[in-house]
């Protein structure tokens, strides 16, 4: 897994890239404190150019959900038409975080 974090206004994207599996979990949960961390209000999840994602994946971006509405954040997943968006669609994770468009 690659990422780049990005502030913007009250905003903070996240930006994934490559895969993200249950071999990322150390480096993911040290990500979501940096996010969680900024000054933004709102945390965009974009997973446009992830290319593969895990059920362990999965429960990792839930994570960053749940560190993020602790601290009165809202989170939503940017998919657009990433190869991830079929996984995310079959476990209909839209009912979890709401996505936005890419």
């Amino acid at each position: 897994m690659k990422y780049s974090l990005q502030e913007s206004d009250s905003v903070v994207t996240v930006r994934l890239t490559g895969e993200l599996t249950v071999t990322d979990e150390e480096e993911f949960r040290l990500l979501s404190q940096k996010a969680i961390e900024t000054s933004g209000a709102k945390c965009i999840v974009d997973v446009t150019k992830l290319d593969f994602l895990d059920s362990a994946g999965l429960g990792l971006i839930l994570v960053l959900k749940e560190m993020c509405e602790e601290l009165g954040k809202t989170v939503t997943l940017r998919i657009g038409q990433s190869p991830v968006r079929d996984i995310m669609e079959i476990s209909e994770f839209d009912s979890l975080i709401p996505y936005e468009d890419a």
